[in-house]
């Protein structure tokens, strides 16, 4: 995840587990799976062997047969899914997969937009602003959600010029609060 936006979803933060996309359908008629899914994570998604399902209480482990992408969605064939009927009775289940497979070839200044979510943000001075709630695309770029501690919420763009500091290790991200961007309580 880069800091101009290669998210397309709100991620909440899940710690062994992380949600990779979700089922919208079925492919074609051997079982096949059609899923949305995180853009530049291909190379990662590529090596995931088992995703887990989740949808409200249902939680279950999938074998991967094969894994493609095609016209902007993944498609995938799991071992034990071999029709129509089995592959839609899927559709709505969110991908899960270990935290530490997509964090593997991260590049420099690339981070998981899990490990954002509830982080504490600070002011240059290192006056405390607020937490992470969330991280969303808007198309032209991604914006991270700060609540204050009077749980009020403010949307910030999620560009250097205004996000200079993001560090993983020292759990903090630095906004550089120009007039009008999070009120100072």
């Amino acid at each position: 995840y880069k800091r101009q936006g290669l998210s397309n979803r709100k991620f909440f933060m899940n710690k062994e587990y992380l949600s990779a996309g979700k089922i919208v359908g079925f492919y074609g008629i051997k079982g096949e799976v059609r899923a949305g899914y995180t853009h530049g994570r291909e190379k990662q998604l590529e090596m995931v062997k088992e995703f887990i399902l989740e949808k409200d209480n249902d939680k279950f482990p999938l074998k991967v047969e094969a894994l493609r992408f095609h016209k902007g969605q993944m498609i995938i064939k799991f071992v034990t899914v071999d029709s129509v009927d089995d592959a839609n009775d899927l559709k709505g289940f969110i991908l899960k997969v270990k935290k530490s497979i997509l964090e593997q070839n991260l590049e420099e200044d690339e981070f998981l937009i899990a490990d954002l979510v509830g982080l504490p943000a600070y002011d240059k001075k290192m006056k405390l602003l607020g937490t992470i709630k969330f991280v969303a695309d808007q198309g032209s770029g991604s914006i991270i959600s700060i609540e204050n501690e009077q749980k009020k919420q403010y949307l910030v763009p999620f560009v250097k010029d205004l996000v200079p500091v993001v560090d993983i290790q020292k759990q903090m991200i630095v906004i550089n609060n120009i007039p009008g961007l999070v009120d100072e309580e």
